[in-house]
């Protein structure tokens, strides 16, 4: 269940996990798995707004469209050559992958978790909601100034999806609320700025689609202790590596810092206090060379100096901000940092 919500063909794996994760798994006194407990860390949901060349969004898209009748009652027309969302890796079939057959699997692993028949319907059409977002379109109103929602098809459906109406929809995606001390002010959004919220809203609404999947799952699988008795329990990490791509967000920052507070982690607990311990007890020892990448994540986490200190205060100085004056600030700060 979670590899179809969370997992992505990629150029390197046709299933790789795009999401952390740290699993607890209870054990009773005979040593049987009776239950855990899954917590789940930065989901890449920038790849359900656009995806690498020859890499794939997430499993569950294709599953709903590899059924005819169930993308249709979601009110989806064409295939995933014809989505935005789907269409930017250009890839939207895998060799060995079966799409229609991973549904049947997704379903009745849904079933097995305790999912009712209505809410399947309900996860299923928040996914097509998350789908159709993309497809809507902006027209310039005042100038260039403003944005206004176009209504057709494919905005009544996520509309109706949400569970609102095109108005409230468009009034959402094509203004802004600026709250000061003493007033609020309503802004008027360009049709880029519209475009962006529209892929923000389809990026929040997936990871919290995800974060509900999880607790649902958690709660089916909590383990059931008898009374007094403590258990066992192993905990298992299971992140993604680091990695660069041709375009790269925020949240890719923050996986690859992960990656390295991991790496510092293991070269604190596993190389420098053995080999300082050994050297303590006078045990002879082959001194093993490691990098520190101590220097690498001060560069992101100090918390006057560091990326992250700095992309805040950006966020909090007034006017207009852009990626070419936070670079310019970044390189005036930095360019001593060693």
């Amino acid at each position: 269940l979670l590899e179809a919500f969370g997992n992505a063909k990629t150029n390197r794996n046709d299933n790789s996990s795009r999401f952390g994760k740290y699993m607890d798994i209870n054990f009773d006194f005979r040593g049987n798995p009776i239950g855990g407990h899954i917590s789940t860390y930065l989901l890449e949901k920038a790849r359900v707004i656009s995806q690498q060349s020859g890499e794939r969004n997430f499993h569950i898209f294709y599953q709903i469209l590899s059924d005819s009748a169930l993308s249709s009652a979601c009110g989806v027309s064409g295939g995933a050559k014809d989505l935005e969302y789907l269409k930017r890796g250009d890839c939207s079939a895998v060799s060995g992958l079966d799409d229609k057959k991973q549904l049947s699997e997704t379903k009745n692993a849904m079933q097995a978790v305790g999912f009712r028949a209505e809410e399947q319907t309900a996860l299923f059409e928040l996914v097509i909601a998350c789908l159709l977002l993309g497809q809507l379109d902006f027209t310039a109103v005042e100038k260039g100034l403003g944005s206004q929602l176009t209504e057709d098809a494919n905005s009544n459906q996520v509309a109706k999806l949400l569970g609102t109406t095109v108005s409230e929809l468009g009034k959402a995606l094509t203004s802004r609320t600026i709250a000061g001390k003493k007033e609020t002010v309503t802004a008027r959004q360009t049709t880029a700025q519209a475009l962006f919220a529209r892929d923000a809203l389809a990026k929040s609404l997936y990871e919290s689609l995800f974060t509900w999947l999880v607790s649902r799952i958690n709660a089916s699988v909590a383990a059931t202790l008898e009374p007094g008795s403590k258990g066992t329990v192993i905990g298992v990490l299971d992140i993604y590596g680091f990695e660069i791509f041709q375009t790269n967000s925020f949240e890719q920052l923050c996986i690859n810092f992960c990656n390295e507070k991991l790496q510092q982690l293991v070269i604190e607990l596993v190389l420098k206090r053995e080999q300082d311990e050994y050297a303590r007890e006078g045990i002879p020892w082959v001194k093993i060379d490691y990098f520190n990448n101590e220097a690498i994540c001060s560069l992101i986490e100090d918390p006057i100096n560091g990326i992250i200190a700095m992309l805040d205060e950006e966020c909090l100085r007034p006017g207009r901000q852009d990626d070419k004056n936070v670079l310019v600030h970044l390189n005036k700060k930095l360019s001593s940092h060693n």
